[in-house]
């Protein structure tokens, strides 16, 4: 039997996962940062330019939820076959027609 397709489809799905963690992480942690740098704590108040910086926070989570994500590109890998980038939704490599052996029961 070859595992290598389920490997790397394993893989593939487990680092594309962590990169969306990482970046969400990230972006939120921007935008917090932003909202605490605007406001004054001597004067318990935000400062003038408060609105500035939830708007950017605002705008820098909206960017990341609108062009971060990998709308209409299919996650891929590399198949063990020919080597090629495939979607990671494949049964079977659409260049090479590498699939992988299933056990027969």
């Amino acid at each position: 039997m070859d595992d290598s397709w389920r490997v790397a489809r394993a893989r593939a799905m487990f680092q594309a996962g962590a990169k969306a963690r990482a970046m969400s992480t990230l972006v939120f942690f921007l935008a917090g940062l932003a909202i605490i740098l605007s406001y004054d704590f001597a004067a318990n108040a935000f400062t003038w330019y408060a609105p500035f910086g939830v708007l950017g926070a605002i705008t820098l989570v909206a960017s990341y939820v609108v062009f971060a994500r990998r709308r209409g590109k299919p996650l891929s890998f590399r198949c063990p076959g020919c080597k090629q980038a495939i979607p990671l939704t494949s049964e079977r490599c659409p260049i090479c027609g590498y699939a992988p052996q299933t056990p027969r029961t």
